[in-house]
């Protein structure tokens, strides 16, 4: 039997997806993981724009691999 691979989700975005404004146990990524069993990885920075979250992308989103990406911007635009 083969061991199952661990999902791994980069969310992508600006203050939404940081979610500095509550602890971290509580933000929505650490939710979904502590509920999915997955990793989610914050990429979230407050006060970015869509021209940020492309030119993040490669470092934030392609570099890790993931298995999928959530992309939460365009609210800064």
């Amino acid at each position: 039997m083969s061991a199952r691979r661990r999902v791994r989700v980069v969310c992508l975005g600006d203050s939404l997806t940081e979610a500095s404004d509550v602890g971290p146990g509580e933000a929505w990524h650490a939710l979904a993981a502590a509920q999915l069993g997955g990793e989610f990885v914050n990429c979230g920075i407050g006060g970015d724009t869509s021209a940020g979250l492309l030119s993040r992308f490669q470092t934030d989103v392609v570099a890790r691999r993931p298995h999928a990406v959530i992309l939460l911007g365009g609210a800064n635009d």
